[in-house]
């Protein structure tokens, strides 16, 4: 990953990790950057589950994953 996660959340059958660089899924113990395409967030951090989604909240960006796609809230 190239820096440390901030944080870790689970969400399903999917972990989720934050670093200062990306976000990443965790999943059958590989690792994989999160694609969020034309969303283009530079901040993350992955918070706890609500309501059925997981929310990462960086310094400049709120992201918000539905369990099958993510949006920019901020």
């Amino acid at each position: 990953m190239g820096a440390r996660p901030g944080s870790m959340a689970a969400h399903g059958r999917h972990v989720f990790a934050a670093s200062r660089r990306g976000l990443y899924s965790i999943e059958d113990g590989r690792l994989s950057l999160v694609e969020l395409g034309a969303i283009g967030a530079a901040s993350f951090g992955v918070s706890t589950a609500n309501k059925g989604h997981l929310w990462s909240i960086g310094e400049k960006d709120v992201l918000s994953y539905d369990g099958a796609s993510w949006s920019a809230i901020a």
